[in-house]
């Protein structure tokens, strides 16, 4: 079956291109090409050579679409991308199990476009790339941005056109503390920041919102990265003006914040025409949520055949959504 990658015109009648890398020298090409995109199925990937991971995952979501395929797989490394290029199985080995490899586009995002579950399995299994992936600590690799994402999904978008286009990565700043020690002999810089843009059909226009997210606290009090003791000092001078900087949000709390500020974060533009940016705040807004239960069912017709095993004695499967965002922003 042929792969298909993201696609800009996803979102019918509208172009929602990758973003602008600015600094186009750190930009990793394909092994004898010029080429430096990665495809997958309903998604894609370029990596930044200097830092071995994704500058982001761009990944085509149909909300419309739903599936029972187990998540399963193991990451690989791939065979397109010189191994210097990419985090590999050498970093997490001897870690103490503090880091997960967390997906970028996630296992559950590309699960669309056939209702053939070996192609859905196959579909899923090909978002455990390490190029997909950047550690983070286990506390933080939970699900929370899928859960974003669905909240969009089902609130906002349009009810005849239910697709999101989704960007995905680490933020890859200077000043990330680097691991106590090396990997396959250099220094590697761990991310402390990973950041969503979600761009969505909303009375007839295009609208984007960004989130953040943060392990920070978690890593540096793990012993695993070497302190630096001029970016604590800056970070409590700046807290003492009132002004907290981004080093400080809250581990495994989701924040929205301008997609203006994932920008300047991480050196990519999102050059969109006539895009709307509801999100004016120019702080950022830890967001507020709640855990509801709307159960739903499936007729034993529709499951899957481990679904069926669980629930021999059962005609029917209970569903439960996890969490409704009381602050978020999205007109």
């Amino acid at each position: 079956m042929a792969i298909t990658p993201y696609s800009s015109t996803f979102i019918d009648g509208f172009n929602v291109p990758f973003p602008e890398i600015r600094d186009k020298r750190k930009i990793a090409r394909l092994i004898n090409s010029s080429e430096h995109i990665l495809e997958y199925d309903h998604y894609s990937v370029i990596m930044n050579k200097e830092r071995r991971l994704p500058f982001f995952s761009a990944c085509n979501i149909d909300g419309t679409a739903t599936s029972t395929v187990d998540r399963s797989g193991d990451f690989k490394p791939e065979e397109r991308l010189a191994t210097e290029f990419q985090t590999g199985n050498d970093f997490y080995t001897g870690r103490g199990n503090i880091f997960d490899k967390g997906h970028m586009t996630k296992f559950e995002d590309v699960m669309w476009g056939t209702k053939d579950p070996d192609a859905l399995e196959q579909f899923g299994k090909n978002t455990f790339w390490y190029p997909n992936s950047a550690p983070q600590h286990f506390s933080l690799n939970r699900g929370m941005w899928s859960c974003l994402e669905k909240y969009i999904l089902d609130t906002e978008t349009d009810s005849l056109n239910l697709k999101i286009c989704m960007f995905t990565g680490p933020a890859l700043l200077a000043n990330d503390p680097s691991l106590t020690a090396m990997v396959s002999g250099r220094e590697y810089k761990v991310p402390m920041h990973f950041w969503k843009v979600v761009i969505y059909l909303h009375n007839r226009k295009l609208h984007g919102v960004g989130f953040i997210m943060s392990h920070s606290t978690l890593v540096r009090s793990s012993g695993q990265v070497k302190r630096n003791r001029v970016v604590e000092m800056f970070s409590r001078v700046r807290g003492i003006m009132n002004e907290p900087p981004y080093m400080d949000y809250k581990h495994s709390e989701p924040y929205q914040v301008q997609v203006e500020f994932i920008s300047e974060l991480t050196g990519l533009d999102f050059n969109y025409d006539g895009i709307v940016f509801p999100f004016k705040k120019s702080r950022r807004e830890e967001l507020i949520y709640n855990e509801v239960d709307i159960v739903k069912t499936k007729k034993t017709k529709d499951l899957s055949e481990s679904e069926k095993e669980m629930t021999e004695r059962k005609p029917e499967l209970e569903i439960r959504s996890k969490y409704i965002f009381n602050n978020m922003i999205l007109s």
